[in-house]
């Protein structure tokens, strides 16, 4: 599709996106900003910029919606204003101190970071010796969707956070929820008189025997447990209001870490259920969640009155931990 002189132009621009990718990555904490900071400043600037890089890309994609194609001199006018509007785009975001959050500026940085790729995905498209058609005003409409959502974006480090801990919170309910589909399936389908656990001498792995499905129900608790942390969490941030933004920062961190651990708990918990690693990751979880209420007790909406369901959390968390490891030492290791 691209000569050999417009391919340069668009190779430049493709390895100047690839740089811009790798400088937020790695240098993710990289400021431009002055004690003279203006959030609405900067959300109107970012807002601005990235409907500058959405315009340019209409405007390539208008180049080569059809023939004729661009000559040299406009192919070079295009890659000029795309690579200063994303450069511009980068800078601003370089203007949002860490001081205003980390999981703020976390969110930032990957919404600017997927425009910037998606910039460099649409370039490589064009140098391609065919355009296809669909796939450009795909990766046209990419970019749009990208900048799109740089308006959707939450303006403080509250709002940040509330979000990281409310996704998470959704993904603890589909474990738990998932888990107890299954649980909930085996028991009928015994109860109906099927085969559905094996005998030691006649395994199945896509089947749980009887004794793996008590670890199982066990297991249940310890992630129920989860679930309320979360709520609780939720109930906490949403009604903080000069929480520090490094107290934030860690309920976020938190959150993103119990969310993990537990994903991997519950994996190794169905058929074939994997109970030696299962059985590390129990005292993991138990210890992430205590982190997580840790956090939790840092934040200025946490008052005497949440002490009492603090305890009781804790409490349960003990006892379902320990409640996961004793009915796993009664069944055979697998």
């Amino acid at each position: 599709m691209a000569t050999s002189k417009t391919k340069n132009m668009l190779d430049k621009l493709c390895e100047e996106m690839d740089l811009v990718c790798k400088q937020l990555d790695c240098d993710s904490e990289r400021t431009n900003a002055t004690e003279s900071f203006v959030a609405e400043i900067f959300w109107k600037m970012l807002v601005e910029t990235s409907k500058k890089v959405s315009h340019e890309a209409t405007k390539i994609g208008l180049a080569f919606g059809k023939p004729p194609f661009p000559d040299e001199q406009e192919m070079r006018s295009l890659c000029i204003t795309m690579e200063l509007s994303v450069l511009a785009l980068v800078s601003v975001f370089y203007g949002l101190p860490k001081e205003q959050g980390l999981t703020l500026r976390k969110q930032v940085k990957l919404a600017v970071q997927d425009i910037v790729k998606s910039v460099g995905g649409l370039s490589r498209e064009v140098q391609g010796k065919s355009l296809n058609g669909d796939k450009f005003q795909f990766l046209v409409g990419s970019i749009w969707e990208c900048c799109e959502r740089v308006q959707n974006l939450s303006k403080d480090n509250i709002s940040a956070v509330s979000k990281v801990v409310s996704m998470n919170k959704e993904l603890i309910d589909d474990a738990y929820d998932e888990l107890q589909g299954a649980i909930q399936k085996a028991v009928d389908m015994k109860n109906d008189g099927e085969q559905v656990f094996d005998s030691d001498e006649e395994e199945d792995e896509e089947k749980w025997r009887s004794d793996e499905v008590d670890v199982a129900v066990a297991a249940r608790g310890l992630v129920k447990v989860s679930q309320y942390c979360f709520k609780k969490a939720v109930e906490v941030v949403k009604t903080a209001k000069e929480a520090s933004t490094s107290n934030l920062d860690a309920i976020s961190r938190a959150a993103e870490s119990v969310s993990a651990i537990v994903d991997v708990f519950v994996s190794y918990l169905y058929p074939p259920m994997n109970k030696r690693l299962m059985m590390e990751t129990v005292a993991v979880v138990a210890e992430q969640l205590k982190m997580f209420l840790t956090a939790l007790k840092g934040s200025d909406s946490y008052t005497e009155d949440c002490k009492k369901w603090m305890e009781c959390l804790e409490n349960s968390i003990n006892h379902n931990a320990a409640q996961v490891e004793n009915v796993t030492g009664k069944s055979r290791l697998g």
